[in-house]
């Protein structure tokens, strides 16, 4: 967590340094940062490839980045609801007969 929050903070003060206006507040860069923590299908689809003659311990890699993918999904997503709500405040509903 504190490695993605340097990243994605730290770039964009390296960038306000280098006079480029990101137009990002820091609410909203907080959610950038929280929301970043998801990990997908990429960290997997890249873990089945390892070499099982190779690593004689690949299951236990594929076992452990599983239980990291469903785990970061299920909590940071379910968390990201109500953290944006604390942040930007609820969206007013939106009628469709304005589109």
């Amino acid at each position: 967590m504190v490695g993605r929050f340097i990243a994605v903070i730290g770039l964009l003060i390296f960038l306000k340094i280098c006079k480029f206006d990101s137009k990002l507040n820091f609410k909203q860069q907080i959610f950038i940062w929280f929301a970043g923590m998801i990990r997908g299908a990429i960290a997997f689809g890249l873990v089945l490839k390892i070499d099982k003659k190779m690593f004689k311990n690949a299951d236990i890699i594929v076992t452990t980045t599983l239980v990291l993918v469903i785990f970061t999904t299920v909590v940071f997503g379910c968390i990201l609801g109500v953290l944006q709500n604390c942040l930007f405040g609820k969206d007013k509903e939106v009628d469709d007969d304005q589109y």
